[in-house]
């Protein structure tokens, strides 16, 4: 049996939780959005801002957080990790 990897896995959750592409950071925001924790697993944390429809994204690699941006974001402007 395959063992699935943890972006795998998020993005699973990600498009079960959400309907509709979602906006991903990595990054805390500094406005002081309200936010809750919808997923912490594997090291992972991710928080929703349910009044501007966003997450972010703490704890995977980078080549883990671009993967999923692609999957999830769908073209909605997403911050990408670059160097």
């Amino acid at each position: 049996m395959k063992k699935i990897s943890r972006a795998e896995k998020i993005i699973k959750f990600l498009k079960e939780y959400f309907v509709s592409p979602i906006q991903c950071f990595y990054t805390r925001n500094t406005v002081g959005d309200y936010m809750y924790n919808i997923y912490n697993e594997d090291n992972v944390k991710i928080d929703y801002a349910p009044d501007y429809n966003y997450i972010e994204i703490f704890g995977l690699t980078k080549d883990e957080y671009n993967a999923i941006v692609k999957e999830v974001s769908q073209g909605r402007v997403s911050a990408i990790w670059e160097d």
